[in-house]
């Protein structure tokens, strides 16, 4: 995923695989979690990005679980690359954004939660208009 050799990671601060706004504060969020035990991310999925050894920039999932050996503690991240998720949604909002026809998207109750600018020059709202309203407001 992050395209180094395993031998040009092993021994390196995880910092390298992270952009520099997020590896700025990594070290102290770390030291921070040790002396206090306050979880932010430990446990639980979170999107991030990360940065490949060519310097580019991806969506990440990140789950960390921590373990203890001896006295020491270690730390493990699963990664789940989301570029195809991500780009498969763009397609897909796109083509949405280009139907001819409206489309309206709700929730269980009833509430709008998306329409495409078809929809909007159907029914001559703006989108912000609609979005977070029941789907009542279309139907005479």
């Amino acid at each position: 995923v992050f395209k180094y050799l395993r031998d040009e990671m092993i021994g390196q601060n995880v910092t390298m695989l992270m952009p520099p706004e997020h590896a700025y504060n990594h070290d102290e969020y770390l030291k921070h979690y040790l002396q206090t035990g306050e979880k932010r991310i430990m446990g639980t999925g979170r999107r991030l990005k990360g940065m490949k050894s060519d310097g580019s920039i991806f969506s990440m999932l990140l789950s960390v679980s921590e373990a203890s050996v001896g006295e020491s503690k270690i730390f493990t991240g699963i990664i789940r690359d989301l570029s195809a998720e991500e780009d498969v949604q763009a397609k897909m909002e796109a083509m949405i954004d280009s139907a001819v026809d409206p489309i309206v998207q709700i929730d269980s109750k009833g509430l709008i939660q998306m329409v495409n600018p078809a929809c909007c020059s159907t029914f001559r709202y703006e989108r912000e208009e609609m979005v977070g309203q029941n789907v009542k407001m279309l139907m005479p």
